[in-house]
């Protein structure tokens, strides 16, 4: 349920129903602590889309401070709170909003506190931050990480995360890339959860990568639960072995996982009969540069293993199993055409 502020989009699906007031009744977010402007900005977006204008000011915001990023993260989690608590809930804080003082959007989030007990204890947990990361990776590395908690992350090449470990959660946002999720199987009783710009996965074991217009998920363990950004209904349980695909209001229906999606945990690339253009595609992945493939190529079927660690090997070798050569004009550029 998780909502990328610079991608656009509602966060739940109770605010879709809401009506957008005028921007002149929508007041500034800027006063206050980060916290106060984060809760200021998330009631904004659940009252409906942000306005151009609205949308440069919250990216400003966002970028200004650290500060503001981590507010952000906590008033997204106010908001996954919100729709798994009482989707309704949202409506306290659309009125209160809408009223002329200060004092009565303060009331009027003390109505929403006073209605859903849980939430008034997860904001007013103190320390309301306690353990947060920002973790990335340049293109064509992986990194290993271990949380507070004992669990394991796996970057994957040009990923970058979010980590926070508060007092009523375990959080992790991929911002974008690929992810190996291994959480701590413990006593402790604040849920996992990792979000992206698309949903949120609630589980232990398994793979995630963020595309533009969706996100993949491979369940390795059983217990995950994937929830798309803007459907409740949607809401889907993955066995072991299986992958899905998922969007802000859609889940695709659940395949048997192919290996090679997973492959690059252990420093593979796998191809299984794939088109050429695809498979240079993902290798361009793990090299800084170029790797263009002459629409003659593209539909050309490669099978075979590689390790990742030297991409270079990897073009040297297709001339040995395709009909193609590859051109270098520098480490940079690389175009591979028939032979």
């Amino acid at each position: 349920m998780a909502w990328n502020p610079l991608s656009g989009g509602l966060p739940a699906a109770a605010a879709r129903s809401m009506a957008d007031p005028a921007p002149s009744s929508r007041p500034a977010a800027q006063a206050g602590s980060p916290r106060e402007q984060a809760a200021r900005w998330l009631v904004m977006v659940q009252n409906g889309p942000l306005t151009d204008t609205e949308r440069a000011a919250f990216r400003a915001w966002y970028r200004a401070d650290r500060t503001h990023r981590s507010a952000w993260q906590q008033a997204e989690r106010l908001g996954l709170t919100l729709n798994l608590i009482d989707p309704s809930a949202t409506r306290y804080l659309t009125h209160a909003w809408r009223a002329p003082s200060r004092r009565q959007v303060l009331q009027g989030m003390g109505a929403l506190l006073v209605g859903t007990p849980l939430l008034a204890a997860t904001l007013h947990a103190e320390p309301w931050e306690e353990w947060t990361a920002d973790v990335a990776t340049d293109v064509g590395e992986q990194r290993r990480i271990t949380l507070p908690d004992g669990g394991r992350l796996l970057l994957n090449t040009d990923t970058a995360i979010d980590v926070e470990y508060g007092s009523r959660w375990r959080a992790i946002r991929l911002l974008e890339g690929e992810l190996r999720v291994r959480a701590a199987v413990t006593r402790d009783a604040r849920p996992f959860i990792l979000s992206t710009d698309h949903g949120v996965l609630m589980g232990t074991d398994y793979v995630v990568r963020q595309h533009d217009d969706a996100t993949q998920v491979t369940a390795l363990g059983a217990g995950l639960r994937v929830s798309p950004q803007r459907n409740d209904t949607a809401t889907q349980d993955l066995a072991p072995g299986m992958s899905v695909r998922f969007g802000p209001t859609v889940v695709d229906a659940p395949m048997a996982a192919d290996a090679g999606a997973t492959a690059w945990v252990d420093g593979r690339l796998l191809a299984r009969d794939t088109r050429l253009d695809v498979f240079l595609a993902e290798l361009a992945r793990y090299r800084s540069g170029v790797v263009r493939c002459a629409r003659e190529a593209a539909g050309l079927r490669l099978t075979g293993d590689f390790a990742l660690a030297d991409t270079d090997a990897v073009l040297r070798a297709l001339p040995q199993l395709l009909p193609v050569r590859v051109n270098a004009n520098s480490a940079f550029w690389v175009s591979v055409r028939l032979a």
